[in-house]
């Protein structure tokens, strides 16, 4: 059949890799010849690959519910596109769980319950009064991040140990409105895609936090195939800014491995001054010893709904073309900061100091983000005071927005 010819292939072109005909599996006993493993297996013992599709929002966070495998091929959530789209197919594309029938259109209402939970369950639920459309912004722009920080969790946690890592569905949309994408069908990025860049980075720094011991790891994480060395630091802060306490240790990871700096203790004996944990957030970065490499991330140990948020206004200011400052102009601590550019270009913003692609960040009074706009079009009469343009949104104004 067709998959003994792609296998026979696969087979005569490499020896380092196998064909697998499904998106989950339990691997080979042996490649020459092919003899399937299924569920003859030893317990204990890890094959293959795994995926993760599951809708209970009330669980995204717990690492007991993710899979432990080889590799961890599909795991998925959906959200809608930024508001600037076409939003007539918003229901007749909201087809999750699939329908019984082909016929269009397809509208699921578990689907837009996941969205809302997803939310509502962990930060504060966009209650905007008097102006529909900008609603229904900032509900796009939460589902957003939510899908965002649940897949980056587990991004996180599947390249921990001897997994070999984790690949996620999907990329990019072939049709507008409501789907598992980080790229959505104008080319614009969402949310999940700057994080997908940070959390997959060659050398991350990342909290795993479990949430059924409360306890929280401080890992480096290395795809490298070599050793690398280098200085993290993790600080905590209020979320009026305040910092609390700075933590910086050396590290040194094995080729493909992880190593931990720091945890397998409660949450809040590692949360300094006997600050309240509805009152602290950590930052954490790392640099390569020869500055290769370098990489931040952001935890805070409770949802955000229930973390005591300051009054904030956050500012783009131009700086130079396509460029701008993010700013914290008045009040605390910005959370998931997102700079958003006008519809009808492509592109993404990176970070002018690093060169990396950068977003959806939290952002201090004091501290500024200098970032650039690298267009991917050819219309430069679209990209004529750009700077301009940007626009922020943060979690404050799911239920503060400046109308």
């Amino acid at each position: 059949g067709q998959t003994d010819v792609i296998r026979d292939v696969v087979l005569n072109n490499t020896r380092s890799i196998s064909y697998i005909p499904s998106s989950k599996t339990q691997g080979y006993f042996t490649l020459d010849p092919y003899v399937s493993r299924y569920y003859n297996s030893t317990p204990g013992e890890i094959y293959g690959d795994q995926e993760l599709y599951n809708y209970d929002t009330s669980v995204s966070f717990n690492t007991k519910t993710y899979p432990v495998a080889r590799f961890v091929n599909e795991r998925v959530l959906d959200s809608p596109e930024d508001y600037a789209f076409n939003s007539s197919v918003i229901r007749a594309h909201n087809k999750h769980n699939p329908a019984g029938t082909l016929q269009y259109p397809w509208p699921a209402d578990d689907g837009q319950m996941q969205l809302t939970t997803g939310v509502t369950q962990y930060y504060p639920t966009p209650n905007i009064t008097g102006n529909h459309r900008t609603l229904l912004a900032q509900w796009a722009y939460s589902t957003q991040v939510f899908q965002a920080a649940f897949m980056a969790a587990q991004i996180a946690y599947y390249r921990l140990g001897a997994s070999r890592g984790a690949l996620y569905w999907q990329l990019n949309d072939t049709c507008e409105g409501i789907s598992w994408s980080s790229v959505e069908y104008t080319g614009r990025w969402k949310v999940y895609h700057y994080i997908a860049e940070r959390v997959q980075d060659h050398v991350i720094i990342s909290p795993i936090h479990n949430y059924g011991k409360k306890t929280l790891d401080i890992y480096v994480t290395s795809d490298l195939w070599h050793e690398i060395e280098g200085t993290a630091q993790w600080t905590w802060y209020d979320f009026a800014g305040r910092k609390l306490s700075k933590n910086v240790a050396d590290f040194k990871v094995g080729p493909i491995s992880s190593t931990r700096l720091d945890g397998s203790v409660e949450i809040s004996t590692m949360v300094p001054k006997g600050q309240p944990l509805n009152d602290a957030w950590l930052h954490l970065n790392l640099t390569s010893k020869d500055g290769k490499y370098s990489n931040e991330q952001f935890f805070y140990p409770l949802a955000l709904k229930d973390c005591r948020l300051r009054p904030t206004k956050v500012v783009s200011r131009p700086i130079g073309r396509n460029q701008v400052s993010v700013e914290v102009s008045e009040g605390g601590v910005a959370a998931w900061v997102n700079v958003e550019h006008p519809p009808g270009v492509r592109g993404y913003f990176k970070d002018i100091h690093t060169n990396k692609p950068s977003n959806a960040f939290f952002l201090r009074p004091g501290e500024k983000r200098q970032l650039e706009f690298i267009s991917t079009g050819s219309d430069d009469e679209s990209l004529q005071d750009l700077e301009s343009k940007m626009f922020v949104r943060t979690m404050w104004d799911n239920q503060h927005h400046p109308n």
